[in-house]
């Protein structure tokens, strides 16, 4: 069956965009375990300073939710940062639950071994 989605939805006043919501189909995604069928993948979320704390963000997800779920769309999937703290608030409230966690470790790009390199200790030692 092939669901057709809202690409792009925008909360405009006057000629500005307040705010941002944009969807995919979640298909041949990475990891099915994490990932259902009939799920639509949030990519973009974004409200602009000003309008946050106004419904902006509530109205576009709503909509957007709405929309994929008339679209044939069971589930929908997306992610956020845990230290960004708004995300970490909003997305809950959503009713969005979080499934799986990514651990990132960022290594001194200066450090020899960062960049493939052995270390001189190794090195003289052989």
């Amino acid at each position: 069956m092939n669901y057709t989605l809202v690409p792009f939805t925008s909360a405009m006043l006057g000629a500005a965009a307040l705010g941002s919501l944009g969807f995919f189909a979640a298909t041949g995604v990475d990891d099915p375990l994490l990932t259902p069928e009939r799920c639509a993948y949030l990519t973009l979320a974004a409200v602009r300073p000003e309008a946050r704390g106004q419904g902006v963000g509530r109205a576009l997800t709503a909509h957007g939710l709405a929309y994929a779920a008339q679209s044939g769309y069971a589930f929908c999937s997306t992610n956020w940062r845990s230290t960004n703290l708004q995300a970490a608030h909003f997305w809950p409230q959503r009713g969005f639950q979080p499934v799986a966690y990514r651990l990132v470790r960022r290594v001194d790009e200066r450090s020899a071994w960062a960049n493939g390199q052995a270390c001189d200790k190794a090195q003289a030692g052989s």
